[in-house]
């Protein structure tokens, strides 16, 4: 309904917050590199670590998207936040969000444990959380002078995590969905040098999109300057599809070669884990994958 009614006010605000989501996209990405390599056997470290993440995720890279999807839902009449306008904190757009729609209180608030996600960034950034070696869980405090608490068990700060990264591929392919529908990125220059293009940017890109088709990562295979992703086909989509989506997956492919020299295959097999369609890039005039 925006994008029906106001179309050329939504391409707006999306050209003026494309750069600002792209450098939390990129500060996401930095922050999964950097703590990619932490093991869980030292729990009382792996706590602080993953609330370090936790809080910086929010703050730089989730809050900015939902800064845009909330400016986008206050012009569709179908929304309950429409036609507000004012300039909010980041806190109130959650709790807005929350109590908009059941959709929204369920990613932003129950799959978290039913802590809304500002005060997940709260208890990170506050520091409000000691893990309990005797129990093996991690108490939470937050709320006007702390005054609510919850509490983890370890394996619960493990999933937390990963619903604050379903968050981000959500709100990731709901804005890029909608940006390629709107054709934003015609509106940008190409030669745009402010957009700085991470190997773990085109990496996320990648990934994002094999989980939009069901595609599951099973490993990678990291050799010097030549990687390969082997992928599990879950929806049993086939040759055929996956021939078709080895066409969109070219640009990253070749982006990933020309900027940083690293070549990528991709082998996928099917839920049984039979192997039976692989991708190459090959250079010759121009870069192209070749699945075979």
């Amino acid at each position: 309904m925006a994008v029906e009614h106001h179309k050329s006010y939504v391409v707006k605000l999306y050209l003026e917050n494309d750069f600002l989501i792209h450098e939390a996209l990129i500060g996401y990405q930095d922050s999964a590199a950097l703590n990619s390599s932490i093991n869980t056997e030292n729990k009382r470290r792996f706590t602080k670590s993953a609330f370090n993440m936790l809080g910086d995720i929010i703050e730089s890279s989730l809050y900015p998207q939902l800064n845009l999807l909330y400016r986008i839902f206050a012009l569709s009449k179908e929304s309950s936040i429409y036609g507000d306008n004012k300039t909010l904190t980041n806190g109130k757009i959650v709790s807005n969000l929350v109590e908009s729609s059941e959709f929204f209180k369920y990613v932003l608030k129950d799959i978290l444990h039913d802590v809304p996600l500002n005060q997940w960034r709260n208890i990170s950034n506050h520091s409000s959380y000691s893990y309990n070696k005797e129990t093996n869980s991690i108490n939470c405090n937050y709320g006007q002078n702390n005054s609510k608490s919850v509490t983890l068990e370890f394996e619960g700060l493990i999933n937390l995590s990963k619903y604050i990264d379903t968050i981000q591929i959500l709100l990731k392919t709901c804005l890029e969905l909608s940006g390629m529908i709107l054709r934003i990125k015609d509106s940008i220059g190409i030669d745009e040098k402010r957009y700085e293009i991470t190997e773990e940017s085109i990496l996320s890109q990648i990934g994002n999109m094999f989980a939009v088709l069901s595609y599951e990562i099973r490993d990678i295979e990291k050799n010097k300057s030549h990687w390969k992703i082997n992928i599990i086909d879950q929806g049993s989509l086939g040759k055929s599809k996956f021939r078709e989506f080895g066409k969109e997956l070219t640009p990253f492919l070749a982006c990933m070669y020309d900027l940083h020299g690293l070549l990528i295959d991709i082998e996928v097999f099917d839920i049984n884990g039979r192997t039976f369609q692989k991708m190459s890039l090959v250079y010759k005039d121009n870069p192209r994958s070749v699945a075979k």
